[in-house]
C-alpha cells in the first residue's frame, strides 16, 4: 500500500488539476501523471478522466475516493499517536466554514487552539451550508462550521445564533427601528448566490416574492452594490461586523435568526487532530 499514491489522488479529485496538485504536493506535472498511471494499473480501474477543462474521478473513482480518504486519515493518525508517544503532537486538520466564520470567528478559535497544539496544521475550506454538509459526508473535511440543524446522520455541536439584517444604501429613508419584510417584494434585492437556507425559507413560509434584480457570487459584492444605491440586500449580523461600508443595517421584520454550529460525521473516522478540535471547541464555547 502506498499511501503517497493515495494523497495524491485526493489532491488531485480536489482541486480538479493535474498542475494545481504538482504544486500543492511538491511534485511536477509528469510525477503527478505517473502516480496515478501507477495507481490505476494497480487496481486495475480508471480512476479518473482527463479533459480541456481539468480531470474528473470517474463513477468508480468517486465511490472509492471516501475509503481512500478513511486509509490516509488512519495513516495519519498513526503517526499523530507516534508523535504523541514521543510528545509531540501533530496532525492536519480540514476545516470547512461558511463565510460568517470564516471572517469574524474562526480566526480567534484557531489562534487559542494553536497554543494547546502548535503543530497541528490546517486546511481551511469556503463553501455554503449544503456543500459543507456534502464535504462532510464525502470525507473531504472532518468537520465543518456551518447552519443548523444539519444532516440527521451527522452529529453537531450548537455554537450561537445570528440575527440577518437588512442592508440598506446610507441615504434609504428609515422610520421604523426595524425593516418589513415585504419591502423586498418592490425594492430592488441584490440576491447573493448561495444564501443561507433560512431566508429563502423566510421568504417562503411569509409569502414574499423578492424583487431580485441582481445575483452576485458574494457578500462583498453585494455591499459594494447596496453603498452605490443600486438595491438593498440581506446578510448576516456576524458577517458586518467592523464593516467600513457606508450603508445602513437594521434588524428583520418579522426577524430571522440562524443557528451555527460545529457539524461533523460521527459514522466515520475521526482523526486524532479532528477529535482534539472538536473538544476543543466544546469547551471554547462554554
Amino acid at each position: 500500500m502506498n499511501i503517497s499514491r493515495y494523497q495524491v489522488l485526493i489532491k488531485v479529485a480536489e482541486l480538479g488539476s493535474l498542475s494545481k496538485a504538482a504544486d500543492v504536493l511538491g511534485y511536477t506535472q509528469p510525477g503527478i501523471s505517473h502516480t496515478l498511471n501507477a495507481l490505476e494499473a494497480e487496481w486495475g480501474i480508471q480512476l479518473l478522466t482527463r479533459g480541456r477543462s481539468g480531470v474528473e474521478l470517474t463513477a468508480e473513482g468517486e465511490l472509492l475516493l471516501p475509503t481512500v480518504r478513511r486509509v490516509c486519515n488512519v495513516h495519519d493518525d498513526l503517526f499523530h499517536q507516534i508523535s504523541a508517544v514521543k510528545g509531540v503532537e501533530t496532525g492536519i486538520l480540514r476545516v470547512s466554514t461558511i463565510n460568517s466564520v470564516s471572517a469574524h470567528y474562526l480566526p480567534a478559535l484557531i489562534k487559542a487552539f494553536k497554543q494547546s497544539y502548535p503543530n497541528i496544521r490546517f486546511e481551511l475550506f469556503q463553501g455554503e451550508d449544503k456543500e459543507n454538509e456534502k464535504w462532510i459526508t464525502t470525507g473531504k473535511v472532518d468537520c465543518s462550521f456551518t447552519l443548523l440543524p444539519s444532516l440527521k446522520e451527522l452529529s453537531s455541536i450548537s455554537l450561537y445564533e445570528d440575527q440577518m439584517v437588512a442592508i440598506l444604501p446610507e441615504d434609504y429613508p428609515v422610520d421604523k427601528e426595524a425593516f418589513p419584510i415585504h419591502n423586498f417584494e418592490r425594492e430592488p434585492y441584490i440576491y447573493v448566490d448561495g444564501s443561507p437556507r433560512n431566508i429563502e425559507k423566510h421568504f417562503e413560509i411569509l409569502g414574499v416574492k423578492p424583487n431580485i434584480q441582481f445575483t452576485v457570487k458574494d457578500e462583498f459584492s453585494a455591499m459594494q452594490m447596496v453603498e452605490s444605491g443600486l438595491g438593498i440586500s440581506i446578510l448576516s449580523e456576524l458577517f458586518l461586523r467592523r464593516t467600513s461600508y457606508r450603508i445602513k443595517m437594521l434588524p428583520l421584520d418579522p426577524p430571522n435568526r440562524r443557528r451555527i454550529g460545529l457539524v461533523y460525521n460521527h459514522r466515520t473516522y475521526l482523526s486524532y487532530a479532528a477529535r482534539q478540535f472538536i473538544a476543543f471547541v466544546q469547551q471554547y464555547n462554554k
